[in-house]
């Protein structure tokens, strides 16, 4: 007989003379054929309680039915919550989902609904895993002349790498009171950031730098130090010289002051 099916019947008795009596019709019914859910869902990746999971990483797992029906699955995925309940796929055919880019060093929890052409359905256990945390960046180097003028530019190199290789941005304190606000952001490593300065008075001045990701983390001080001497030809090129040039006697007098 076949599963689900309604069949009927009936008896015709017969005697040893020939003569028959028929019997009443009766029917049933046959059951549904057995069917029996899927398989708990298994081989989780990433793998149950992973760390340092990449924040790009899909997830994948296996299942199959002793019946060989075609499966479909839901699949709940959520930070930080150890019962997941937040259902971001439901009636899919494929074992892998994508839930985009996660964020650096939260623990998600996910969970796998199998369900067979028959509708029975076997839930899979919570599995958790661990992105990988965000550290800051490495202080910068600087790199530039220690010595200098009065009121002349001079460049200098601010270096900082990531170790996750994101890009940074830096800020700088020049040592006189002038601030460099947080800058665009760079690639990590070389060739850096590169600003020019210039100080007006004489001095030994310490430059400061801090580096910080995309992510906010922000990296130790680095330092670097310029001493700034007097610019004689700024003296002597200033507007003052007109003054002087109207006292000769003044004037050599500065000229020989100078050359000490």
């Amino acid at each position: 007989m076949m599963y689900n099916t309604h069949y009927y019947w009936k008896i015709v008795a017969w005697d040893p003379y020939g003569a028959s009596t028929n019997g009443p019709i009766w029917d049933f019914i046959t059951g549904d054929e057995p069917n029996d859910p899927p398989d708990p869902p298994s081989d989780p990746d990433p793998e149950d309680g992973a760390t340092d999971v990449d924040i790009n990483a899909d997830l994948s797992w296996t299942c199959s039915d002793p019946d060989g029906d075609d499966l479909v699955y839901d699949v709940y995925f959520e930070a930080d919550d150890p019962e997941p309940d937040v259902l971001v796929s439901d009636d899919q055919t494929e074992t892998t989902y994508d839930p985009g880019e996660m964020e650096k060093g939260v623990t998600y929890y996910w969970q796998i609904i199998a369900k067979d052409e028959r509708e029975a359905s076997t839930t899979g256990p919570i599995w958790h895993f661990t992105t990988k945390g965000n550290s800051p960046p490495n202080p910068p180097i600087i790199t530039g002349p220690t010595t200098g003028k009065e009121d002349t530019s001079y460049p200098f190199t601010f270096i900082s790498t990531d170790p996750e290789e994101d890009e940074v941005s830096y800020y700088i304190r020049w040592g006189d009171g002038v601030i460099t606000d947080w800058t665009s952001f760079q690639s990590s490593g070389p060739p850096g950031y590169i600003e020019s300065h210039s100080w007006n008075t004489k001095g030994t001045y310490i430059i400061q730098a801090q580096a910080k990701d995309v992510y906010d983390a922000e990296s130790e001080w680095g330092t670097y130090t310029v001493t700034i001497t007097k610019n004689k030809n700024r003296i002597i090129n200033s507007p003052f010289l007109n003054f002087l040039e109207s006292h000769p006697i003044l004037y050599q007098l500065l000229l020989r002051f100078l050359r000490l």
